[in-house]
């Protein structure tokens, strides 16, 4: 699901197609997408780090180092090709980039990057922040860590921490919060708006707010952590915090959040009586700690899986459920993607006319995490045991086809599905895909509803957290400096500058000093009062000095 030619993710994606992306030569890609690809990518590191022994070897091992070159090649990109809206600082949702060959190094296509459509929100430039400042901590952790400095390309590190840091600087916060009071913040026309987000730039459309509770959740609170942790420059006071506490916080005054029930389990929403898809408590869940740690918000994420499993076992789908001998009661989830009807919906529980009877799996699988696996019963073996039953079943199962290895694939000009990427010989590969149960008169069907790159994302964060260690996504959930995502790590050791070393031998691993005056590998112990620079064995005796943390790029 993501163009190895430039580093950014797709917005959809046909299976049966050759194309990276759904769209053809000119592929499609979101920025929302590039946020959770972001996260994706050092999940699959950490996952690679665990079973590193006894990995099957079909599957190619993707280090930390393989994720850092990945993400970095992905944030310079998006800084210098990817097109924003007039100066709000907000990313286009949508974008296409015209390549003009077909081969995995190719990024020529980046110069004719272009907006798609006209679809501008503040969530989608948040969310990709949210996963490249997720990504940025992760690979920031792994190098402070001596075991892991090897694993993680420090260099790579320095430059992805300062281009996140410079793509969240760029975004004029202030002007999407709404708050009369306070008149450093937005107006919105008055009171009745206080509290609300802009989903749009005001020059686009002064009229487009949304209050909570709903995933633009993710924008009030980034705004108030970068203003908390002083990692944006335009932050001289507590205005976006306040806003935050007051407002979105669920001890708040929120002056708009709604009820909605279903089988008397309290809802929260911005819609009186109406359901939000289940997509909107995971969202807020997998980008902001501090979702995760409000109790309120932890009663509403156990609330919403409870109302979506009896909304499609005993309710709605329950036909449909029915259907399936060994499968009852376990096909449930409400969210975003493909149905029968159309390209692209929004299911949630109780919107009947909406649903088509279409399930989401990735829905269910993305609250995995969520659920406290100390209460009983245990709703995250709950979840794997209906996950593994409906692959086994088959009947929401998509079959992807022979897997192949990339590099015969592009030597022979054909662009192979990303899918195909990782593994080195054939063998069929599956997937769980969204899958219309029906009203219990026809047989489930998975195979012509295709993957949106953006909402699929909550299987693979959720699924993920089986093989993950336990709180991590609450470890490099942190925003901002100096708790994580902003700045170099450390500062430069004295020892590592010009005038006390210099270039050593080009006869046992000397290097050159670089740019900005530093050795950015190794200055060995003194001789005469000079270091020499380098990465060979002499180079790091005795009381030599490391000097990896002075790469700036």
């Amino acid at each position: 699901m993501r163009d190895p030619r430039n580093g950014f993710w797709c917005d959809n994606m046909v299976m049966s197609n050759t194309n990276v992306c759904a769209g053809g030569e000119e592929g499609r890609y979101s920025s929302a997408s590039v946020g959770w690809g972001l996260m994706s990518q050092v999940i699959f590191a950490e996952i690679n780090a665990k079973f590193q022994k006894g990995r099957s070897s079909n599957i190619i091992p993707y280090t930390r180092s393989d994720a850092s070159q990945d993400i970095l090649q992905t944030l310079k990109n998006v800084n210098s090709h990817w097109p924003s809206y007039e100066d709000s600082g907000l990313l286009y949702h949508w974008i296409t980039c015209k390549s003009v060959k077909r081969n995995p190094t190719d990024a020529t296509g980046l110069k004719k990057c272009k907006n798609w459509g006209d679809n501008i929100s503040s969530v989608d430039t948040v969310i990709f922040l949210v996963g490249a400042f997720f990504a940025a901590e992760y690979m920031r952790q792994h190098c402070s860590i001596e075991s892991d400095k090897d694993d993680c390309n420090l260099k790579n590190t320095n430059l992805i921490l300062a281009y996140v840091q410079k793509l969240a600087e760029q975004v004029k916060w202030n002007s999407f919060l709404c708050d009369s009071s306070n008149p450093n913040l937005s107006q919105c026309n008055g009171s009745p708006n206080d509290g609300r987000i802009r989903m749009l730039p005001s020059s686009k459309n002064p009229d487009a707010l949304t209050a909570s509770f709903n995933e633009y959740y993710l924008v009030a609170d980034l705004a108030a952590e970068l203003e908390k942790n002083g990692s944006d420059a335009a932050a001289q006071s507590s205005d976006r915090v306040d806003f935050f506490n007051e407002y979105w916080s669920s001890n708040g005054k929120s002056n708009s959040r709604k009820l909605a029930r279903y089988n008397n389990i309290e809802l929260w929403s911005d819609i009186a009586d109406s359901p939000r898809s289940s997509f909107v408590p995971q969202f807020a869940w997998y980008g902001s700690n501090a979702f995760k740690a409000d109790t309120a918000y932890k009663k509403q994420v156990l609330n919403y899986f409870l109302a979506d499993k009896s909304y499609w076992t005993t309710g709605y789908g329950k036909a449909g459920n029915e259907k399936i001998k060994g499968l009852d009661g376990r096909l449930f989830g409400s969210g975003p993607g493909q149905t029968t009807k159309t390209e692209y919906t929004v299911t949630a529980v109780g919107d009947d006319a909406n649903n088509d009877y279409v399930v989401s799996i990735a829905t269910q699988a993305g609250f995995r995490p969520m659920l406290s696996s100390d209460e009983k019963p245990n709703r995250q073996e709950e979840i794997d045991e209906n996950l593994e039953a409906i692959f086994e079943d088959k009947s929401c199962v998509v079959d992807l086809g022979k897997s192949t290895d990339i590099l015969p694939a592009w030597k022979n000009g054909i662009q192979p599905a990303p899918w195909r990427q990782f593994v080195k010989s054939e063998f069929t590969m599956k997937i769980l895909n969204r899958c219309r149960i029906g009203d219990g008169s026809e047989m489930p069907t998975a195979d012509r509803l295709n993957k949106v790159v953006m909402d699929y994302a909550v299987f693979v964060l959720g699924y993920a957290s089986k093989f993950l260690p336990e709180g991590f996504y609450e470890k490099y959930g942190k925003f901002g400096s100096p708790s994580g995502g902003g700045g170099n790590l450390k500062s430069c050791p004295a020892e590592c500058k010009a005038k006390s070393c210099i270039k050593g031998a080009d006869t046992n691993g000397g290097t050159p000093i670089d740019s900005n005056g530093h050795c950015i590998d190794w200055c060995s112990k003194k001789f005469s009062d000079i270091r020499y620079c380098g990465t060979g064995a002499d180079y790091k005796e005795d009381d030599s000095v490391d000097c990896r943390e002075c790469s700036t790029g």
